[in-house]
């Protein structure tokens, strides 16, 4: 066995033999033809062969060779470094020469390629660090294999997902929350509800009212003075205070593809993130919900509840078709109180949602618009009076940014 992670250099002269061999099985072939001597034929053929018979050996090693791969963790959170092991056994009688391995990261900017030999029954490790630059839920390890035969007159470039018992392994990167830097002046005054929230419940130290008694109310509850002068029971209702809340409306559309696709929807996650992780250690409600109906609701009132919130922003796709007013106003509807509800609106394009901002600051929300910088050379028109309206660009220390304009 090879030491762990060496690479081999591939020995170039062998593609050389590529273009002569060709020019002379043409030659054979032409001659053949043109003086009908067997022999050029019978040469002709047996270049073919030989041709055919790298062309299937290489074939057959793709399809069986045998591998290991695992990953140090399946869950990771943004900014960390997992280690890919991959093991390559060659259980054949033949070499493998020069042999390319393409290794898929998180991040297609830092996809490798490994490049070796193995000698008959010989085997070669690796261990390689894969670091999580965006969240989300993708597939590391081998995609693509380039085998040459050992003359170097065949080169095979074999995409390992067309195999039907390989699978990927699947890693799934958690955005980042980072600390809120608020600043001096700020006063968090957009980050939970101003005034008191109150709903009503079965117990308390305010009375709100009273009602008719109902089988499961315990003698406890029963208002017995008023009881007796109506001559029928009545319970206590009371009044208490109700935790600040806040709404998060992830719009799950994407215009942008690739890699910017994944480092626009990455910014958005990871600031949501952020809010979400300050609300809850400040005791605040939040509901995170995505533009799209069909993604559930999600609710959480402590801490404990943060780690599901940052798995619902991991999966979220960005294939939706979009925040529409309707789903706003959905939200919005029933939540507002005696304060002013946040509604944080986190999306990569703005301006169709501007007429949704509008509904919404009319209603009485507080409407805090967090988007991705514009494309180089785009002007965004002016979002309505009222909102606020917070950038953020690909490399910004978002808990910084939104410290400074929360």
């Amino acid at each position: 066995m090879r030491k762990k992670g060496e690479r081999s250099r591939q020995p170039g002269r062998m593609r050389r033999l590529r273009i002569p061999y060709a020019l002379s099985m043409g030659g054979m072939l032409l001659a053949g033809w043109l003086s009908g001597e067997r022999l050029c034929f019978l040469i002709f053929f047996a270049q073919l062969f030989l041709l055919l018979f790298c062309v299937g050996v290489i074939l057959y090693t793709v399809c069986s060779f045998a591998f290991l791969q695992e990953i140090s963790r399946k869950e990771a959170v943004k900014g960390d470094t997992v280690r890919l092991s991959l093991q390559i056994h060659n259980e054949k009688f033949y070499p493998f020469t020069m042999m390319k391995v393409h290794i898929q990261a998180v991040s297609r900017q830092q996809d490798q390629v490994l490049s070796f030999h193995l000698a008959p029954m010989d085997s070669i490790s690796f261990d390689l660090p894969i670091y999580c630059q965006w969240r989300g839920e993708v597939g590391i390890g081998m995609g693509v294999v380039e085998l040459e035969d050992m003359f170097g007159l065949v080169h095979i470039r074999f995409p390992m997902t067309i195999l039907p018992y390989y699978r990927p392994r699947t890693l799934l990167v958690l955005p980042k929350a980072d600390p809120l830097n608020l600043s001096a002046k700020s006063q968090a005054r957009r980050l939970q509800s101003s005034g008191t929230l109150t709903q009503q419940s079965d117990s308390g130290y305010d009375l709100y009212g009273l009602k008719g008694y109902q089988p499961g109310d315990t003698d406890r509850q029963i208002h017995w003075k008023v009881s007796a002068a109506h001559h029928a029971l009545y319970t206590k209702r009371y009044e208490r205070e109700a935790r600040p809340q806040c709404v998060l409306v992830m719009d799950d559309t994407m215009p942008f593809h690739g890699e910017q696709g994944r480092m626009a929807s990455d910014l958005l996650c990871c600031a949501a993130a952020t809010l979400i992780q300050w609300a809850l250690s400040h005791q605040s409600g939040v509901r995170l919900c995505a533009g799209s109906a069909s993604i559930p609701v999600m609710e959480a009132a402590s801490q404990n509840d943060f780690p599901a919130l940052q798995r619902w922003l991991a999966l979220l796709p960005f294939e939706g078709e979009g925040t529409t007013p309707a789903r706003l106003e959905q939200e919005l509807s029933g939540r507002l109180g005696e304060g002013k509800l946040p509604v944080y609106l986190l999306t990569t394009d703005a301006p169709p949602l501007f007429d949704a901002m509008a509904g919404a600051l009319r209603r009485g929300a507080d409407v805090i618009l967090i988007r991705t910088a514009a494309a180089d050379g785009e002007t965004l028109p002016q979002v309505p009076d009222g909102v606020l309206d917070i950038v953020l660009e690909p490399g910004c220390d978002i808990g910084t940014r939104l410290g400074e304009m929360l």
